[in-house]
């Protein structure tokens, strides 16, 4: 992701990018397993006019609000690489 390359140009970005890639990172997690069921709701011709009409961050929102997913990750919620540090 090019916010993890922007924090890691200037560490002192980090407080300023963190939240954006911790948000980034909840969507991607949450969106995955959502797209990769094909039977589920949004059918792909739908998801690939929201990507088509909203750019692909756009459509993963849409897609969590479609699902009843938060846009926004618990408090308690780590990046999946924090989550595997000791």
């Amino acid at each position: 992701m090019a916010t993890q390359l922007l924090i890691g140009m200037d560490p002192g970005l980090s407080s300023q990018w963190m939240p954006r890639l911790r948000q980034l990172a909840w969507w991607q997690e949450q969106s995955l397993p959502l797209l990769a069921d094909l039977s589920g709701t949004p059918g792909a011709n739908e998801y690939a006019r929201w990507v088509a009409s909203d750019g692909e961050l756009g459509a993963m929102a849409r897609l969590l609000d479609r699902t009843g997913i938060a846009a926004a990750p618990p408090a308690d919620w780590q990046l999946p690489s924090q989550a595997r540090r000791p």
